[in-house]
């Protein structure tokens, strides 16, 4: 019933969006881009309209110039059918008048205005907020109007108004309504929320400000975190938060305290210090220092309110912080010395703020501002992650200062800023490291994943033999474990007992008065229930989802539970989900929008679960056969929809489960879901952006737990005219890597021992007489890895809920699903980002996706994705694994191949093949063919300035590389180490060529790489041939083309001819060279980065006098990099590059889409595939295949 009741309440707010019955028709919504700036005004016609349908009148007549003024060119989705519609409201609700309009609305307003005052002390709450909303949207109504000649009486009713609705604003973004008079919230009913408020409004005894600095502040006191904020600066929004803040602490101690050991609120007070000064404690008594928190006055109450002034103090320090309260002990620092500075008001009892502290937002520029300052310039050297550890000081760094007693002398209160810690932009040199400095490395794989490299090593050791005792124990619990299920559940040792007779007598007669003792007659009768209890087949639900959940519950029947404690002694928690940019809730445009092969989201969701559609339309009392209806609740199915896939909106809904309608559970629980886009959002003028910003709106007013934390941007005017962006934080409510580093080594190993030839003479050695036991311990240990690491968890976890038969019959439907096979390529995908921030740095946000996969992504999409990450890594491995094949296959064992190797061809296929297997209509023909043709067409677009890297190959390989722009000259050198391990293919393959006759000498190597200067130097002629004559003389380029082509056929003829070449040479040879080209292009790759960072930069910095320490961005340094870069690409062969990648490429996509086109030839492999992909949906009886045809269920064509 909650979640029923969270879906009526989302879409009662959807709904909330469409115009009112009467005003529109079924359906007509204001869209969804202009619905926050137009709304308000909507809702105001709608509640004045019975009062004074005129004023409604111009209050839509506004809503629609707002629109036109918006978009004015109705581009935006549903624009234009929104303003037909208002024009054609408006000429038929524009009567004659005789009034005039300005005077007739600030009558009203007023009259508006002075009910709302007088009703405000007893409206409910949630009526108050709406009548100031509407108030807010008149006054804007009325000035444009007016022309903004707003009379003076109405102008001061407007002010009052303005004061009052402040509070009303966010009214649903707060769990504790402490400002609103009048409030409805259960909360505020709370003994203990009653006590906490009653404690921090407490400022008995204390130093009273004076009326001069609460006058120009606007502030009254009227708890102690007011008191603190014109002591010490705080800002007002701050406040409000830490006072909300505090008293559900407050209150969450209390309750949890309170109804066991009767502990008054001194006890819980001193219960929360405890708790937020336990750092502060612990920071003193390292450095030595004396405690500020110290209370020496007699009488609880006293004790009590200061050391509320205490931990308010903390909180707002830590409220205002922002990225400082990454380094706590710094705040520890700072309330070390503020708590000083109260402690001398309050001894003194003399209300002074301490100099530079008199005015709100004091404190964030006093105190926050230059540490903020120092972190901003720190993350700026950084260069987004891409530096070296060494290069810059992060949060740790800074933190350390604060770990020495010589930080007092050093940074002083208020901070020295002459001092080190802040280094002055005028410097040169930077800051180094306190004490300890991170070296990014390859050596942190050992250093981190240290267990799991001395798991691999016991992994691999033989097996010890099984202890007999513990085997003979074994026997005897399973000896055991039989013999209590022969005699307890089975009849005749054959059966489960049916004997109705037996079962009728042994429990429908049951005289439950013996039972004297309720709780012992409670339990009795639950189990007569159980066991007398008989349910017809027609009570068992067919949704399959329904089953699951109702065999969970029924199982968990017979655990042992221990009994739930009370809600007011659990620990108040919170829930955090990072969002970025996913879909919240699906729109209708994306629910009805079909793909190429006419299917929509909402129309497989029909299909895949059609028992829950219907039931869902019963629900809400539309037929079915009724398209208008069904097109009317769009609100309701979009909601619908959305809880079936992965959207925000549903997350949210598992969240929101734990928060019900009691008072307890919100001040016990709050949702937070990290929205680091919603302020983009907000102010985005794109039309998605928008709706999710709305989306997410729209859940904060449906589940009152829920809270949005994002950074909000704004541009603000400096002192010289300049705007500069300053950035709030704001809170509102409404081991993998390892394992494919291991395979890498492994096989590299290996290749070395097979071309060096030392597997060989290991296995012919005369005394090694049978290697069988060898091959045999390979294979135990393989399915020991598989039956351990991978199948016993998974069948352990699932047995236990379901049955052991059940879970056997999981994991044999998980592989026919290929779930291995989609583990095996996700572990590829963060194995290559992994290394890529090892290396580089730069680790961001990749967002998976989150819909339906009802498309077809076409061959060439699937390439650019996963060609680096994916293709590549396989083929290396592929040509490993051949090589290593070859050269082993005469002297080796067939098994012990294929015990050795079996999951890295398992590898190789999954990265290479697993992103068409899961690709819906992979191979469908027509499919395949406009995949080629795509394909073929993207490769052969040349040029890639100003083209994006889907339109050219030439754009997506310039951006492939450009990761290492931001590299270090370490990082970059280390790329070039890792990439020499190419060059083993060639200088092991060549001593093995026919050939070479058995010539073992250095210069067979060197000429080797003749061959490799050759096809450079053909490319070389083919790309000046193209730049030359393909536009003008494309004869003569073809010409040139022939000649290259008979000069290398002339070449391949001697050598067969004169030097012995043998066939099984050129594959070898292809084998050999393959590799080192790949090795010429990422060398190429690093000599741009590399000589940016080993000549220009340092040129730039000796030969530019405006740029000390290298920090200038100015035009000469601009035109230094710009010439420095034509220069480069003037000098290098930087075309024949390209044309060697291009052809790598052709190869590459060639390779992986030929299997492709073969499978796509045989009908039955798209069915196979869609049976595949589809299994849910072919379980409950639906025909997929009509569906992917464009059908529907009665096999009639669909538009």
């Amino acid at each position: 019933m909650a979640v029923s009741g969270r879906r009526n309440m989302l879409a009662q707010t959807l709904a909330s969006r469409r115009l009112p019955e009467g005003v529109a028709e079924p359906g007509e919504r204001v869209p969804d881009a202009l619905a926050p700036e137009v709304m308000p005004f909507i809702r105001a016609a709608d509640d004045v309209e019975p009062f004074n349908p005129r004023v409604a009148f111009l209050c839509r007549k506004y809503a629609y110039k707002k629109v036109q003024r918006m978009d004015p060119s109705s581009i935006q989705r549903g624009v234009r059918q929104f303003k037909t519609y208002m024009s054609l409201k408006l000429d038929q609700d524009d009567t004659q008048f005789l009034v005039n309009d300005a005077k007739e609305i600030q009558r009203f307003y007023k009259h508006y205005c002075d009910n709302l005052i007088r009703s405000s002390q007893r409206t409910n709450f949630d009526e108050l907020a709406r009548y100031y909303q509407v108030s807010s949207a008149l006054y804007e109504v009325l000035k444009d109007v007016t022309n903004n000649k707003v009379d003076s009486e109405v102008m001061k009713c407007a002010k009052v108004v303005e004061e009052k609705s402040g509070h009303f604003r966010s009214y649903k973004y707060n769990i504790v309504p402490l400002n609103f008079p009048g409030s409805s919230e259960a909360v505020l009913e709370l003994p203990e929320i009653k006590s906490a408020i009653d404690a921090i409004r407490n400022t008995d005894g204390l130093p009273k400000p004076h009326m001069s600095s609460m006058h120009r502040e606007g502030k009254s006191i009227r708890d102690l975190l007011d008191w603190l904020s014109l002591a010490f600066g705080f800002q007002n929004s701050n406040v409000e938060n830490q006072r909300e803040n505090m008293i559900l602490l407050l209150a969450n101690i209390s309750t949890r305290t309170s109804g066991q050991d009767g502990l008054p609120l001194v006890d819980t007070v001193n219960d929360l210090g405890e708790k937020i000064f336990g750092n502060y404690e612990s920071w003193c008594n390292y450095l030595h220092l004396s405690s500020r928190i110290m209370i020496n006055y007699d009488g609880a109450l006293k004790k009590q309110q200061l050391m509320l002034l205490h931990i308010g103090l903390y909180l707002l320090i830590w409220g205002e912080a922002s990225n400082v309260r990454f380094m706590p002990e710094c705040l520890c620092y700072i309330f070390h010395h503020m708590a000083n500075q109260l402690n001398e008001m309050v001894e003194e009892n003399y209300f002074q703020p301490p100099p530079g502290f008199e005015e709100e937002g004091s404190f964030l520029k006093v105190v926050i501002e230059p540490i903020y300052k120092v972190l901003q310039k720190e993350s700026q050297r950084s260069k987004g992650g891409t530096a070296g550890h060494s290069a810059w000081r992060n949060y740790d760094d800074l933190n350390e200062q604060f770990w020495s007693e010589k930080c007092f002398m050093k940074l002083g209160w208020p901070w020295d800023l002459r001092a080190d810690f802040f280094h002055q932009a005028g410097r040169t040199t930077r800051k180094p490291k306190t004490n300890f400095v991170e070296v990014r490395t390859f050596l942190h794989l050992f250093r981190s994943f240290n267990r799991m490299w001395v798991f691999f090593i016991l992994a691999f050791q033989k097996s010890e033999p099984t202890d007999g005792s513990m085997e003979r124990k074994i026997v005897n619990a399973l000896q055991d474990f039989m013999e209590i299920i022969t005699r307890d559940f089975m009849k005749d040792g054959h059966g489960i007992s049916k004997d109705e007779n037996e079962r009728k007598q042994s429990f429908t007669n049951l005289n439950m008065n013996v039972i004297k003792e309720a709780v012992w007659r409670e339990q009795v009768v639950r189990l007569h229930l159980l066991l007398t209890m008989k349910d017809s087949a027609m009570d068992v639900p067919t949704n399959l989802d329904a089953r699951r959940r109702i065999t969970f519950f029924a199982n968990s029947l017979f655990m042992k539970m221990p009994r739930a404690p009370q809600v007011h002694d659990m620990i108040s928690f919170s829930v955090l989900t990072p969002y970025y940019n996913e879909e919240v809730l699906y729109s209708s445009h994306e629910l009805n929008r079909k793909n190429e092969d006419g299917i929509s989201i909402l129309f497989y969701l029909q299909k895949i679960y059609p028992d829950e559609w219907k039931n869902f339309l019963e629900r809400i009392g539309v037929d079915s056969d009724n398209e208008e209806a069904v097109k009317g609740c769009m609100d309701d199915i979009r909601i619908w929809a959305s809880y079936r896939g992965q959207t925000l909106a549903r997350t949210d809904l598992g969240g929101d489960k734990f928060a019900r309608s009691k008072a307890v559970a919100d001040i016990k629980f709050t949702y937070v879901v990290a929205c680091q886009l919603y302020g983009v959002h907000k102010a985005s003028k794109d039309s998605r952006e928008r709706g999710l910003y709305e989306n997410i709106l729209n859940l904060m007013l449906t589940y009152s737990a829920l809270r949005i934390a994002y950074i909000d941007e704004k541009e603000e005017p400096l002192p010289n005219g300049k705007l500069e962006k300053h950035y709030y934080s704001v809170l509102v409510k409404g081991d993998d890597e390892v394992a494919v580093l291991t395979v890498y080594v492994f096989l590299y190993g290996r290749l070395y021992l097979v071309l060096s030839g030392l597997e060989k003479s290991i296995l012919q050695d005369s005394r090694i007489k049978n290697i069988k036991p060898f091959e045999n311990a390979l294979a135990t240990q393989s399915v020991f890895q598989l039956g351990t690491l991978l199948i016993l968890p998974m069948i352990m976890e699932v047995g236990l809920e379901k049955g052991f038969g059940k879970a056997l019959a999981e994991f044999v439907m998980m592989q026919l699903q290929l779930a291995p096979m989609f583990f095996t390529f996700h572990l590829g995908t963060k194995t290559h980002y992994y290394g890529r921030t090892i290396l580089h740095g730069g680790a961001k946000y990749r967002g998976t996706g989150r819909g339906f996969v009802v498309r077809h992504a076409k061959f060439a999409e699937n390439y650019r994705m996963y060609s680096r990450s994916h293709f590549v890594k396989a083929l290396e491995l592929l040509i490993l694994l051949v090589v290593y094949l070859a050269y082993g296959s005469s002297y080796r064992s067939s098994s012990l191949y294929v015990y050795v190797t079996v999951s890295m061809w398992f590898l190789v296929f999954c990265w290479l093949f697993a992103p068409f297997v899961f690709n819906p209509s992979c191979f469908e023909w027509h499919k395949t063919v406009d995949d080629w043709t795509d394909w073929w067409k993207w490769m052969n677009n040349r040029g890639g300035i100003g083209l994006a890297p889907e339109q050219s190959w030439e754009a997506w390989w310039v951006s492939e590389h450009e990761h290492l722009k931001n590299g270090t000259i370490r990082s970059l050198l280390l790329e070039l180490i890792l990439s020499l391990r190419l060059l083993i293919y060639q200088y092991g393959i060549v001593y093995h060529l026919h050939i070479v006759h058995e010539n073992k000498s250095f210069m067979i190597y060197a000429l080797s790489w003749l061959v490799i200067a050759i096809a450079l130097v053909s490319l070389k002629v083919v790309s000046l041939g193209r730049e030359k004559f393909v536009t003008k003389f494309q004869l003569v380029f073809r010409i040139l083309k022939g000649i290259v082509f008979i000069v290398l056929i002339s070449l391949m003829v001697l050598l067969f001819v004169g030097f012995d070449l043998a066939l099984s040479d050129v594959g070898a040879s292809i084998l050999a060279f393959i590799p080192t080209g790949w090795f010429i292009l990422l060398i190429a790759q690093l000599c741009g980065p590399l000589f940016r960072r080993l000549v220009i930069e340092p040129l730039r910095v000796l030969c530019c006098s405006c740029c000390p320490g290298g920090a200038c961005r100015g035009p000469c340094c601009a035109k230094f990099r710009q010439r420095s870069g034509a220069v480069l690409h003037k000098v290098g062969p930087w075309d024949s590059i390209r044309e060697m990648a291009r052809m790598y490429e052709y190869t590459m996509g060639i390779l992986i889409f030929l299997p492709i086109a073969v499978l796509s030839w045989f009908p039955f492999m798209s069915e196979f595939q869609t049976r595949l992909l589809f299994n849910q949906a072919f379980s409950r009886g639906l025909q997929i295949s009509r569906i992917l045809a464009g059908q529907d269920g009665r096999g009639a064509k669909r538009e």
